[in-house]
């Protein structure tokens, strides 16, 4: 049964908290009649995990609970996919498209980025808050689901805003009042738990009281203009990220030392990052099809639309890889400057990635033309003009011939540079995960070292940026390029993998009784007899000895 069904209204509850140096999850006991179980959890203040043999004895908040917390996930992220691609399309314009009155240069580029980069780390923050809060929260009560949705409707109200916060002053006093209320909503509904939580008073004293300078700062961002606008926000930003890492640091366990602490579920915290990856790896997969900018039929743009889909399924492969099992939530777990160099490397990826989308997106619409293409002697004629089918909004035009080779190079180097803080995001994760499979590993060798398995990796992040001053100056072959060094690079490490002892390109016949694989038909299980099922010998490669044998000693 619901908890909605059951209780419209819950006592808040933090669902995992610290004591004791020992980390404990609220459960739900319903048989014995307690409603304030603590239990165990498969995480201790070490930062040691547990098998997951172990860890499926630990019971769990209510799982019904859970199973709601997962699908409200699944519809914040719909509201989010909208604010994302809102972003995106705008930033498209603001970098492909020149100022009336002018042409598009280097700065105006620069600026575009600057503003991109504000506005998506706004909008993390706010999903951020949410995740932080159903993780930490999460009741599935009727008070919870009014906060959420009242939360939903400001965050729809930004979403629509958003871009138009460094058009005008008026945009972005109203996109900073509107960041300030969900900002300040989250501080209220935990403000409000604390009367329920008593220990929890401490904790939320501090946070508020280190927030309280970035919140001068945005007020003061709403009532300025120009460039002083975008330093206070950088600034506000800046506290309220590094604000974000104190309040997880060591420094404020010393301070909360003799009380108890809230913490986060780590394994919720890991699949929600990992989910919004998986949004903005949409978002670029979603431009290739929205608006039809491949035209119709087997056009030429139809080949550089699948080489950019090939991209994304590489660079998705290259960072699940490295997070394929259990195993690779430690480096979340093991101290907090690999948790906050965890977090970094994530945000990174994010708004390098969203900004891939949006430059590759305009190389393959203009895959033909060239950054060094001369200008022609007379500018085309403004009915010659056509829309963008990258774009929806009318009033956005396809560059003339004579602006084409700027956008071109401004699309190269963004895509270029883009590129290469992805792969360095993902990098650094890698490391930070197979820094501690090495440690554990035996008969080593020099390849299974990571930062040597890493090598490849770092000779692209180099290249990448260099490739337009390399001579790359048409968007296919950029493509062609990229596509290509990222299928060799994954091609090396998974051969690197497979050398190991008892790993294989095809995976050998089942030791048995060689009845197996022989094009014969095998019995179902509900053909055979039950004492013929008790007689039959176990395959070992049905029953591994144990859950770590399903699990490969090493990930790259």
């Amino acid at each position: 049964m619901s908890s909605l069904e059951k209780y419209f209204f819950k006592r808040p509850r933090a669902l995992q908290y610290v004591h004791a140096g020992r980390e404990y999850r609220h459960g739900d006991a319903h048989e014995t009649g307690n409603d304030h179980a603590l239990l165990p959890s498969n995480t201790d203040a070490s930062g040691e995990t547990r098998s997951k043999s172990d860890a499926k004895s630990i019971a769990h908040p209510d799982s019904t609970t859970i199973l709601h917390r997962t699908h409200l996930d699944l519809f914040i992220d719909l509201i989010f996919v909208g604010i994302v691609g809102n972003i995106a399309e705008h930033t498209s314009e603001r970098l492909f498209v020149a100022p009336e009155g002018h042409e598009g240069t280097s700065a105006d580029a620069f600026k575009a980025i600057l503003e991109f980069t504000l506005e998506f780390l706004l909008t993390w923050r706010i999903w951020n808050y949410l995740r932080n809060f159903t993780n930490m929260f999460f009741q599935d009560d009727l008070t919870q689901r009014m906060f959420i949705i009242w939360i939903l409707i400001l965050a729809l109200i930004f979403g629509n805003n958003v871009s138009y916060t460094f058009v005008n002053y008026k945009g972005a006093s109203f996109t900073f009042s509107i960041y300030l209320i969900i900002r300040g909503s989250f501080f209220y509904i935990e403000g409000i738990y604390c009367l329920f939580i008593r220990w929890m008073w401490k904790e939320w004293l501090l946070s508020t009281i280190t927030s309280l300078p970035a919140t001068g700062l945005w007020i003061g961002a709403i009532f300025a203009t120009g460039w002083a606008q975008l330093g206070l926000v950088m600034g506000a930003l800046f506290i309220d990220y590094t604000g974000a890492i104190f309040r997880n640091s060591p420094l404020l366990d010393r301070l909360l030392s003799k009380d108890y602490r809230k913490t986060p579920d780590l394994d919720h915290y890991v699949e929600r990052i990992s989910s919004f990856y998986v949004i903005i790896l949409g978002e670029g997969v979603l431009n290739l099809i929205k608006g039809s900018p491949l035209g119709e039929g087997l056009t030429a743009e139809v080949g550089s639309g699948i080489a950019t889909l090939a991209m994304y399924f590489i660079l998705h492969m290259l960072y699940f890889k490295s997070q394929a099992s259990g195993e690779g939530f430690r480096a979340v777990r093991m101290s907090h400057f690999q948790g906050a160099l965890w977090q970094l490397a994530h945000v990174l990826i994010f708004g390098a990635l969203l900004l891939l989308d949006v430059s590759n997106l305009f190389l393959v619409t203009h895959q033909d033309a060239s950054a060094l293409d001369p200008p022609e002697s007379e500018p085309t004629s403004p009915e010659k003009r056509r829309r963008l089918a990258l774009f929806t909004r009318a009033s956005t035009e396809e560059p003339t011939e004579e602006e084409l080779p700027h956008y071109v190079r401004v699309g190269l180097y963004t895509s270029s540079g883009a590129l290469a803080i992805v792969l360095f995001g993902i990098t650094v994760i890698t490391l930070l995960h197979s820094s501690q499979f090495y440690k554990a590993m035996k008969n080593k060798t020099l390849l299974d070292h990571p930062f040597i398995r890493a090598i490849p990796r770092v000779i692209l992040i180099i290249i990448f940026p260099c490739l337009p001053l390399m001579g790359v100056q048409v968007g296919r072959n950029w493509l062609a390029i990229a596509v290509g060094s990222l299928s060799a690079l994954t091609m090396l490490e998974l051969f690197m993998a497979y050398r190991r002892c008892g790993s294989g390109v095809v995976e050998p016949a089942p030791k048995g009784d060689g009845k197996h694989n022989t094009g014969t038909r095998l019995k179902t299980l509900s053909t055979v007899s039950p004492q013929s099922r008790a007689d039959a010998p176990e395959s070992p490669v049905d029953t591994p000895e144990s859950l770590r044998d399903l699990r490969h000693r090493f990930t790259a």
